[in-house]
């Protein structure tokens, strides 16, 4: 654990703890090597890792050697509508193969200590004593509880209705009428010579590839609560932004009046309390002093909230990729499965729309906090602009207009517009936004994209079916 978990908490501790169980993460404190606590473990990833890639490999195969084969002889548009619908069979044992396999390889347990080192310390800065603390990091350990929880018995419940229900009425039959009358009636499942029942499929296939997909769903958690807990930062930052306008807008003059219109009594009299009020209240050299302190804690919280995120894109950027990618296409495979399915039952099409639903929403809402990281970053970019504008007068052109005329000027004033300028300045240059592998940004637009790509897809395998069926 990192040195302040005592004292703050860790909230990554719940997929931590699940994945030092199976040998994909070695906590720094394990010094020595302990048959029950370091090389079980390892010696039980490796294994699992092992028979994982192996069910690839012969998935990979079955497709062009195998069963399958023959769908090679069939019209070229039907052959690529055929290798879509494969898609689900060899991607999706993949991507909890490969995601792991980034994890091991890229990270370990230093690099992910560094990351979540980094992250615990500032949220630690951010909220100095411990009243103030507590709070945003409850939130935090109930987020990760809820998403470890979440991602485990929605893919439980998905495993168990495939088995019980689709696989294990709907497969096996149809399975059966493309064999040989020699066939015996116990083989459910057919890879090359090779016969499996139902029961031997099941403990072949859930452990090495279900249970291996969720445990890769907590290497995901962990980027998602680290994302989570940026995001508490970035909206504390926004908030304490918000309480400065706020108080300048409480703080201004009720005055609207053209001063062309005023006599010279009355312009003097406005004049007068005009400097007075700005003297005792906003316009104080002090007040404009304390301004500038607090932008310079914003431009700190902002500027270490923007590296500790870079530091999350490179470890994790690679890993975030190959998890959209293969989902998408998993979803892909089930899609094209249903619409090249014929006369299929409402319960098989009910199952297919599921399931693709659930792989789409691996692939998009699981990573919503890294969209709503980027778009904290743009409100706060517009409260920044808010605030300079304040300060500067364009938002307030009477006030600003009668300052003018009564020569009522401060330098600490000047130096705390130029300040918060200087930190919009860096916001827009420095955005908030995670990039998978430098090809997809998680912004608004990246969940409607994955979508609407997906349904494009499909219809345009729908429509090379219509084509090659009438050809």
């Amino acid at each position: 654990m990192a040195p302040d978990d005592k004292i703050i908490g860790n909230p990554t501790a719940i997929q931590e703890n699940i994945l030092t169980t199976f040998g994909f993460l070695t906590p720094p404190s394990q010094k020595t090597c302990s048959i029950t606590t370091t090389l079980l473990p390892r010696l039980i990833s490796l294994c699992w890792m092992l028979t994982t890639f192996s069910i690839i490999i012969f998935e990979v195969g079955k497709i062009f050697y195998g069963n399958n084969a023959d769908a090679f002889d069939l019209h070229q548009d039907l052959l690529i509508v055929e290798l879509v619908k494969y898609f689900v069979y060899v991607f999706y044992p993949a991507r909890g193969f490969i995601v792991l396999l980034l994890f091991i390889l890229q990270h370990r347990w230093s690099s992910w200590c560094q990351v979540s080192g980094k992250i615990q310390r500032l949220l630690s800065d951010v909220f100095p004593d411990e009243a103030s603390r507590a709070r945003p990091v409850r939130k935090l350990k109930i987020c990760s509880l809820m998403l470890t929880a979440l991602t485990v018995s929605l893919h439980v419940t998905w495993v168990s209705v495939e088995w019980t229900k689709y696989e294990g009425l709907l497969l096996p039959a149809q399975v059966l009428n493309n064999y040989s009358a020699s066939v015996p009636s116990n083989c459910s499942y057919k890879n090359y010579d090779i016969c499996f029942t139902t029961g031997q499929m099941v403990l072949l296939w859930v452990p090495a590839v279900d249970g291996l997909f969720i445990v890769s769903q907590q290497v995901l958690a962990l980027v998602v609560t680290s994302a989570v807990t940026l995001l508490f930062i970035s909206e504390h930052l926004h908030l304490s932004i918000n309480r400065e306008i706020v108080r300048f807008h409480r703080q201004k003059l009720p005055l609207k009046c053209d001063r062309w219109e005023l006599n010279r009594d009355r312009l003097n009299f406005i004049t007068t309390t005009l400097e007075r009020k700005l003297t005792a209240s906003s316009s104080s050299p002090r007040q404009w002093t304390e301004l500038s302190r607090q932008v310079k804690r914003w431009t700190w919280m902002y500027t270490e909230t923007f590296l500790v995120l870079e530091h999350l894109k490179d470890s994790f950027g690679w890993i975030l990729l190959v998890s959209v990618s293969l989902d998408v296409m998993t979803a892909l495979g089930v899609g094209t499965t249903l619409i090249t399915s014929n006369k299929a039952s409402p319960y098989f099409v009910l199952y297919h729309v599921c399931s693709a639903g659930l792989f789409l929403s691996y692939a998009t809402l699981l990573f919503l906090p890294l969209v709503f990281l980027h778009e904290k970053c743009q409100r706060i970019e517009r409260a920044l602009t808010q605030l300079h504008w304040k300060i500067k007068g364009y938002s307030s052109p009477e006030l600003d207009q009668m300052e003018e005329e009564c020569s009522f000027r401060h330098d600490s004033r000047s130096k705390a517009a130029d300040s918060i300028e200087e930190l919009t300045e860096i916001v827009k240059g420095s955005i908030l936004v995670v990039k998978a592998g430098g090809l997809c940004s998680f912004t608004r637009s990246f969940p409607v994209t994955i979508v609407t790509t997906v349904f494009t897809i499909l219809l345009l395998a729908r429509e090379l079916l219509e084509h090659a069926k009438g050809a």
